[in-house]
């Protein structure tokens, strides 16, 4: 399944009935579009002005159709924000994989994650802002994720030479905590097209927070 992007111009709805392709490429096009549409929907009205018909509405899809899928909205929302962070991690990774020294790692997954969202204006609100009132599985799953990036920056640490490094997981986690801090302002302001622009004060400090 792609990373969901509602940003991109979605699919166009297939017709029902039967499909050339086979049942698997119908409702595989039917979840991605579903998955999208809760995250447009999502960072529109917010989680909890969301409903289920609504979601299958903007999808193009019966009621039926999205039940067939998701138990509820609480889990297409896990899944979507799931395939966000699996895209996020496969960037972040890819950005640091040739890394040679600390300040160049820190600046290389800077650069990744606030390009990232900023090219995903909708996924940016959704995941960044509205993701806070989805409930307590969806902030478990956040900070799952927060634990998914310290074991992608552990291993660059590693390719530098810098295995002794990170510091203590909190105050990794406190760095980590104000890098979202700075996506969440510029995102809530109206502005995630800015967010690369706080790609200098992150890594300054980062490195003031990591390096000896």
């Amino acid at each position: 399944m792609r990373a969901v992007n509602p940003d991109e111009p979605p699919p166009r709805p297939l017709p029902r009935g039967r499909h050339s392709p086979g049942g698997q490429v119908v409702a595989s096009s039917q979840r991605t579009r579903l998955l999208d549409a809760l995250v447009e929907l999502v960072a529109e009205h917010g989680y909890a002005g969301v409903k289920v018909g609504e979601i299958a509405r903007t999808a193009g899809v019966s009621l039926s159709t999205f039940y067939a899928h998701f138990p509820g909205k609480e889990e297409c929302f896990l899944e979507a924000y799931e395939s966000v962070v699996q895209a996020l991690m496969t960037d972040l990774g890819r950005s640091l994989a040739q890394v040679t020294t600390l300040e160049d790692g820190i600046e290389q997954a800077a650069v990744a994650y606030f390009a990232w969202f900023a090219e995903r204006p909708t996924a940016a609100r959704t995941f960044l802002i509205e993701i806070r009132g989805a409930g307590n599985v969806a902030l478990q799953r956040r900070a799952e994720a927060l634990d998914q990036f310290l074991v992608v920056f552990a291993a660059a640490l590693e390719r530098v030479g810098r295995p002794d490094l990170p510091p203590p997981r909190a105050r990794l986690l406190a760095l980590l905590g104000a890098v979202e801090a700075l996506a969440y302002d510029r995102v809530l302001a109206g502005h995630p097209e800015q967010l690369l622009d706080l790609a200098p004060d992150a890594v300054d400090a980062a490195m003031r927070l990591l390096a000896p």
